[in-house]
């Protein structure tokens, strides 16, 4: 799991994993409930990637969603997260600025979990 201010990262099989004892485990700190609850964003609601991209969704709100890395950027700190529904390619954009050093593997599947912040839309 890597944060990067508003959002975390979640790589492995398992969905199910507790986010505050892998926050405690990779900070090697020891911190209170409450700092952590401070630090981490709320649980949010679990969106397909096609819902976000829909505008169906307003800026700021707290969600969960997942995507397999198409690209990394070191340079800017950016991810770009894709999943497939039927023959269209929904593209999301994360900032893993705060996370460095990020271990980004090409084709692993994310899930993200943080405040919904449009930017700018891309196309390919």
């Amino acid at each position: 799991m890597e944060r990067d201010g508003r959002w975390f990262l979640l790589r492995g099989r398992r969905r199910s994993v507790s986010l505050l004892l892998l926050f405690l485990l990779l900070t090697n700190r020891v911190c209170s409930q409450e700092q952590l609850r401070k630090m981490l964003p709320d649980a949010g609601t679990y969106h397909f990637p096609w819902e976000i991209n829909s505008a169906l969704i307003p800026e700021g709100k707290t969600l969960r969603t997942f995507g397999r890395l198409h690209s990394y950027d070191v340079v800017s700190s950016q991810a770009i997260l894709t999943a497939q529904q039927t023959s269209v390619q929904h593209i999301i954009q994360v900032c893993t600025k705060f996370v460095e050093p990020f271990q980004a593997q090409l084709g692993a599947l994310y899930i993200v979990l943080g405040k919904l912040n449009i930017k700018r839309v891309m196309r390919w």
